[in-house]
């Protein structure tokens, strides 16, 4: 997990820079271009994340047509006995949304990215990270509490 969590503080440092700078990158289709990427590849980072946890502690990751959704309600949620939630049901909200950009960002060849939107969407991201890094942190000092436990 060490890895993931590395990859998503690397995407929302871009974020938190970009907003810094967003009254001059949005007006730049190379800005909002950074954006849009910045913010797939963080919501993707984060997804591959609850993919690994779900296949090998759940032992089910969700498929079909609603599988990114199932994955972010499946991750959100307690398996009693098993595992606490790998992020917090509140942060489900805005990680729809972003969850949303990052399906529209992969099936929209040739689009105009609206700078107000991106806007928003950085904002989103930055207002959401900490409550989705204290579910990680959590998840992760579970698994360290199990480590210790098996090892003992």
């Amino acid at each position: 997990m060490a890895h993931d969590r590395g990859a998503l503080t690397r995407h929302q440092a871009e974020a938190v820079e970009l907003l810094r700078n967003w009254d001059q990158l949005g007006t730049d289709p190379g800005g909002r271009a950074r954006a849009a990427v910045a913010l797939h590849n963080w919501y993707t980072g984060l997804e591959s994340l609850f993919e690994r946890v779900l296949r090998h502690i759940d032992q089910e990751v969700p498929k079909g047509d609603t599988s990114h959704r199932d994955i972010l309600f499946q991750a959100a949620g307690e398996l009693p006995g098993v595992r606490p939630f790998v992020v917090s049901p509140a942060a489900i909200d805005d990680l729809l949304e972003l969850m949303a950009f990052r399906h529209f960002f992969r099936h929209a060849y040739a689009v105009y990215f609206d700078s107000s939107r991106l806007g928003a969407l950085l904002r989103r991201l930055v207002e959401v990270t900490p409550a989705v890094d204290a579910g990680l942190e959590a998840f992760d000092t579970f698994l360290q509490q199990v480590l210790n436990q098996a090892g003992s």
